[in-house]
């Protein structure tokens, strides 16, 4: 038993604790692993179990080794393909493309990131979501973009939105209370695209003459948090895929106007 505890412990703290597949059953693995460790203080499993791991360290050395040769070739093989660059625009660093080395590989590491920055700004993700896009980050670039957005630190949420390929997702998140979260980044789309356009859709907004007052309206009916950067953010979004709504005109006062109402009013 001493001997199938190394093993495991060895295989858990290798590749078992990356994998999702095996992470959301990790309390069963744990207390297997616990178990097979207390029978080691049986005095001749201990030795024995010591030996084993002693043994077992070259091997440990060379897969290690071997792994690291693995990851530098494949970095070296994607080219630009998995680059991340910057670019400072008004002072402002511009996240363009993603390396995928800035994310944890291990499971429980990307969720702690993704709770620590929903915590932070106040964002309203569960946990069953916080684990579906944990577990997309490993297979959709979409995602994976997206929380490797947040390993950067940020003056304000709004830097966050800074973004040319998902501010309409980090508006969504963010705006809405409730959020509706697929693994697959086009019906993620289509999520938010639908979402938006039934809060524009509701109001006519050539009624209001700022902005202002469209959106005091929407949170008020809909229980959102737009402000006028992020309603912009939607707004454009739903532009750009042939969703269009009319925004209504300032007024501009005239002191003719007004001079002009006060003479037809008290005459000359």
């Amino acid at each position: 038993m001493s001997f199938l505890g190394v093993i495991l412990i060895y295989w858990y703290f290798t590749s078992g604790r990356n994998n999702p597949k095996f992470y959301w059953h990790k309390k069963l693995i744990f207390f297997f692993i616990i178990a097979c460790i207390l029978s080691s203080f049986i005095p001749n499993l201990l030795v024995a179990s010591i030996i084993l791991l002693i043994l077992a360290a070259p091997f440990i050395i060379i897969h290690k080794i071997i792994t690291s040769i693995i990851k530098s070739f494949k970095r070296t093989s994607t080219g630009n393909a998995g680059t991340y660059n910057t670019t400072m625009t008004a002072g402002k660093r511009t996240h363009n493309n993603v390396n995928k080395s800035a994310l944890p590989s291990a499971v429980p590491k990307r969720i702690k990131l993704l709770k620590k920055f929903n915590d932070k700004y106040n964002l309203t993700l569960k946990e069953s979501q916080i684990n579906t896009i944990v577990n997309a980050s490993y297979v959709t670039h979409g995602w994976e973009r997206f929380l490797e957005s947040m390993t950067h630190d940020y003056s304000s949420i709004h830097e966050w939105f800074h973004s040319s390929y998902d501010n309409w997702l980090r508006v969504y998140i963010y705006v809405f209370n409730v959020q509706t979260i697929s693994s697959d980044m086009e019906q993620q789309k289509r999520i938010c695209l639908d979402s938006f356009y039934q809060i524009f859709s509701s109001i006519n907004l050539a009624e209001y003459n700022t902005p202002a007052w469209d959106i005091e309206k929407i949170n008020n009916e809909f229980l959102t948090n737009f402000d006028d950067v992020t309603f912009m953010i939607a707004y454009r979004f739903l532009e750009r895929n042939g969703k269009t709504f009319e925004l209504g005109r300032p007024e501009v006062i005239s002191a003719k106007e007004d001079i002009d109402n006060l003479k037809a009013k008290y005459g000359k």
